[in-house]
């Protein structure tokens, strides 16, 4: 799970509401929820969100077929709700919602659509996509949130994405310069690794990395970046960088 490290604060036990000005950073599929993680100075929070992605049914909305839904072990919930079936419709179309466990949306899906294929909608979607669509939230969205006993209560919007400046995340980021016995990438070994904590910081003094032999160079490189735990990690080199990593690593 990349989300498990030492930055992570999940709250337990009983406490009172706390408020918190965060990003929102990633969310996963939970037992009839998400669970969102917020990026707030140093750490990340997560907090469970009660949520039930939709798909929408537009064929038989009768009480047979309603039944029927509601049978399956992963739906919540149908409702009757209007919508636009299509851009081209100029009236709104009773259709069925279809309330379903984050967690079982593919295999539901699979489920609904040996009987009603075409007239599924929405199934399509992410799990990003219908929580944005659903809450009005969106990625790195910067908010003032209420967290109780670990669950997200409610937020407020601080900025919108609609707005000409908006205020960055505070990403931890790590950059590394490699040093290779030839100039070709490609050839030779790795003598030497810098890791600056800035990418536009001329002044900043980087980690130096030069060990006796280069198995050692990359297993004490990599050491540091795990203790580090960064969001980001660049480098110069791009990403040829990396699979060579790979390579003198074995």
């Amino acid at each position: 799970d990349e989300f498990t490290s030492n930055r992570i604060y999940q709250p337990t036990g009983t406490i009172n509401m706390a408020q918190i000005i965060a990003w929102l950073h990633e969310v996963e599929a939970a037992s009839w929820g998400v669970n969102t993680y917020w990026i707030t100075g140093n750490k990340t929070i997560r907090a469970f969100y009660p949520f039930t992605a939709e798909f929408f049914l537009s064929e038989k909305k009768d009480y047979q077929t309603e039944r029927q839904l509601l049978s399956h072990p992963n739906i919540e919930r149908v409702e009757r709700v209007q919508r636009y079936l299509s851009i081209h419709n100029q009236k709104t179309s009773s259709v069925f919602c279809i309330r379903v466990n984050p967690r079982r949306i593919r295999a539901t899906y699979e489920d609904l659509r040996k009987h009603w294929g075409e007239y599924l909608h929405n199934a399509d979607l992410s799990l990003w996509q219908q929580f944005c669509f659903q809450t009005k939230l969106f990625p790195y969205a910067y908010a003032k949130i209420n967290v109780s006993n670990g669950q997200l209560k409610n937020w407020e919007l601080i900025e919108f994405y609609t707005q000409m400046e908006y205020k960055s995340v505070p990403f931890r980021v790590l950059w590394l310069q490699p040093f290779f016995e030839k100039p070709n990438l490609s050839r030779g070994k790795i003598v030497k690794i810098l890791i600056h904590s800035s990418v536009t910081d001329q002044e900043e003094k980087p980690i130096v990395f030069e060990e006796k032999t280069e198995a050692e160079l990359i297993r004490s490189s990599i050491q540091y970046i795990q203790q580090v735990d960064p969001d980001l990690l660049l480098t110069r080199g791009g990403d040829t960088f990396f699979p060579i990593i790979a390579e003198h690593s074995v």
